[in-house]
């Protein structure tokens, strides 16, 4: 197992060298070549940010791959964006508004790069990930893209978006599972058809405990989940989902949906909406169709529109 400690806000490339002599050019260590020693060092690696690592860092140099089990450890105030360009239209704190900036040019978005690919188990703690993209055909991930599990711990993903079709996870998207522990997820987005998970999308289960979605949605055809969609069980425990929506042509779970199963407890789920779908707030697609609640719940009523003079309370069980 090795630390690697990033010290400067830079993208500098790998260079194939030791860390003696990455560190020794005098531009200190970046993330990207951090991440490139982790990959080579055996076992699992940690990743964490030295004073001259904080503030925003801008990726210039495209996404970052993941090839060994890695946790990033920020320790301070780290915000990291796929806007290369520096034109993105931005909100406070440096967070790309999606719709804004394509809405000031259909190519906005254009200079924008996933952030993340990791092929390996990944936990990312205490960042801000926002302006990553992919443009193209099942190009998953707006943020991050995983093929097995990642861990998220008092996190942001924000302003993040997959562009084409069937490119699940507008913020994040794991071909396996997906933990999230006071996180924040807002304002992702998918388009075009057959686009999953306005804001999360995996294979297997999703768990989202202390944390809020909000804001996201997916806007084409046969793209369920505004909020999160899990394949496997999705469960809700201490979280808030609302905002978030689908609405594209047959487009159900404007909040959330679960393939084999939906465990709500304890949570809010309220404002969502599908436009054309069946239901606003929550789908699950396999068992007996209906979500398990526990503990003390707020529900809004589902539909293609979103009732608020009718939500769904569930007392502790």
């Amino acid at each position: 197992m090795a630390e690697f400690i990033v010290s400067t806000l830079d993208d500098e490339t790998f260079d194939g060298r030791t860390l003696e002599q990455e560190t020794a050019d005098g531009g200190g260590l970046s993330l990207r070549e951090a991440i490139a020693l982790a990959n080579d060092a055996a076992g699992a690696d940690t990743i964490s940010f030295g004073a001259g690592g904080q503030g925003l860092l801008r990726l210039t140099e495209g996404r970052i791959r993941i090839t060994d089990e890695t946790t990033i450890n920020c320790g301070g105030e780290v915000t990291i964006t796929g806007d290369a360009g520096s034109n993105d239209v931005t909100l406070a704190g440096g967070i790309t508004d999606i719709a804004a900036t394509l809405e000031a040019s259909a190519n906005g978005l254009a200079d924008n790069s996933q952030i993340f690919n990791a092929t390996r188990s990944l936990t990312l703690t205490d960042l801000i990930l926002t302006g990553g993209a992919t443009d193209g055909f099942l190009q998953v991930g707006g943020a991050v893209a995983s093929s097995v599990d990642i861990i998220l711990i008092n996190k942001v993903i924000a302003g993040n978006a997959t562009l084409d079709d069937f490119a699940n996870g507008g913020g994040l998207y794991s071909a396996g599972s997906i933990m999230i522990t006071g996180g924040q997820i807002t304002g992702n987005s998918t388009a075009v058809t057959g686009a999953f998970g306005g804001g999360v999308a995996a294979l297997g289960d999703v768990t989202i405990i202390n944390s809020t979605l909000s804001g996201n949605q997916t806007t084409g055809g046969a793209s369920i989940g505004g909020g999160a969609l899990a394949q496997g069980i999705l469960t809700l425990t201490n979280s808030t989902v609302t905002n978030n929506s689908v609405t594209g042509g047959n487009s159900d779970g404007g909040g959330v949906v679960g393939g084999t199963g939906l465990v709500i407890a304890n949570s809010i789920v309220l404002g969502n909406f599908a436009m054309q779908g069946d239901d606003g707030e929550l789908v699950e697609t396999a068992g007996d169709g209906a979500p398990t609640f526990t503990g003390a719940n707020i529900v809004g009523a589902d539909g293609g529109t979103f009732d608020a003079e009718q939500p769904h309370f569930s007392g502790p069980n």
